[in-house]
């Protein structure tokens, strides 16, 4: 069963962020007692601290209905796009840490409530296919906004 879909923030079309843009964005627009999304958001924060702590670099798109009206979204959907021979040059705890980070993605939801994906910088195909699935309702048709955030 599908979620009820809400209107997103933004209606469509890219949205280049700060981290320090996150609550005025996802929280600021709400109740000021909205205390689920504040704590979705220090889940999130959390997340990008132990992302940061690899030193890559990466373009971050946010989805889900944390980017939309819906009152209690239930996390944060993201995709991270890097290029794969950062990836390779991980070793050791850093890359233990990348591998729990984006492949234990049932952990890391439970953990940070965050829906984490992640795609190669340089795939026009891959690309492509996160643009139409972030930036879609879910009819696949009707265009919403993309929020984006660059490490």
């Amino acid at each position: 069963m599908r979620e009820k879909e809400f209107p997103p923030l933004i209606p469509n079309g890219f949205k280049d962020i700060k981290e320090t843009d996150l609550h005025k964005e996802f929280v600021a627009p709400f109740n000021q007692g909205e205390d689920h999304r504040t704590n979705l958001l220090i889940d999130f924060n959390r997340f990008l601290n132990e992302f940061k702590a690899l030193g890559l670099t990466a373009e971050v798109w946010i989805d889900g209905s944390f980017t939309t009206f819906a009152p209690d979204p239930s996390d944060i959907d993201v995709v991270f796009y890097f290029a794969i021979n950062d990836i390779d040059t991980l070793s050791g705890e850093k890359r233990i840490k990348y591998e729990r980070l984006f492949q234990s993605r049932k952990f890391i939801k439970n953990l940070y409530h965050v829906e984490v994906h992640y795609a190669e910088r340089n795939n026009p195909q891959e690309i492509a296919e996160w643009a139409k699935t972030f930036g879609t309702w879910y009819d696949n048709v009707t265009p919403k906004g993309i929020f984006r955030l660059y490490y």
